[in-house]
């Protein structure tokens, strides 16, 4: 009758316990099969997965780099939006991001020649984006601008003698994006920064009046005489300056 195991082998009708070192023929065989694979066709997905280092994903392409498109952007508020039917002077800021204006709006759309002032601050009102460039901006610019809008777009785009950010000490920028309560001056018609301020700002919820139409208003050629009157309009509050 045999006798009881020795102290550590197996319990008896079991064999010896199967080598550590025997998973070790398994990278072999795998690498015989890849090549197997890869010799059929379409193996070489498979071997790419089975045989790559696993690296770590490459970040996106705005990843660390700090690229906000609106980090300049300057926002307004204690916004005055009484409704006057004379001329209205803008000070510190042109042109305005809001302010008193004609009780009529300007329809949105593409202009070539500068608009009323008083007509296209009510439209901003309305949640449009008024961008506008000086003379010294060049025709394939002036391109690049007017291809941002389409029709039905709460978009105006119009030339404007002087642009005047009321920073004192820094550059005026030849062209300007501005919204009710923000305004971003830029050297150059940059797409993208163009789509993100569009993006941003356009039909915007936080407007005086959203929702309000940006067409059946009037065009420049449409505008009606102002009463001769003229007011001051107040200067609004720079936010975080």
């Amino acid at each position: 009758m045999p006798g009881p195991p020795a102290a550590g082998g197996p319990p008896p009708g079991y064999g010896p316990p199967p080598s550590r070192t025997g998973g070790s023929t398994l990278i072999p065989i795998l690498i015989v099969v890849v090549a197997l694979l890869i010799l059929l066709g379409g193996g070489g997905a498979v071997a790419f997965f089975l045989l790559r280092d696993d690296p770590e994903p490459a970040p996106g392409p705005d990843v660390g780099l700090g690229n906000d498109p609106l980090a300049d952007v300057r926002e307004y508020t204690d916004i005055d939006r009484q409704h006057y039917s004379g001329t209205i002077d803008y000070p510190e800021v042109l042109p305005p991001p809001g302010g008193p204006h004609n009780a009529l709006w300007l329809d949105c759309g593409v202009y070539t020649s500068e608009v009323p002032t008083e007509f296209a601050v009510h439209s901003l009102e309305h949640g449009a984006v008024w961008i506008t460039y000086e003379p010294s901006v060049g025709s394939a610019e002036v391109e690049e601008l007017t291809s941002h809008y389409t029709p039905g777009d709460y978009l105006i785009v119009s030339p404007f003698t002087e642009h005047d950010n009321g920073l004192a000490g820094e550059p005026n920028q030849p062209i300007a994006l501005t919204a009710w309560g923000a305004q971003l001056g830029l050297d150059e018609a940059d797409a993208g920064t163009i789509d993100a301020f569009l993006s941003e700002y356009q039909e915007h919820p936080s407007v005086p009046e959203p929702g309000g139409p940006c067409s059946s208003g009037v065009t420049p050629d449409m505008v009606p005489d102002l009463d001769g009157s003229s007011e001051q309009a107040p200067a609004p509050e720079l936010v975080g300056r």
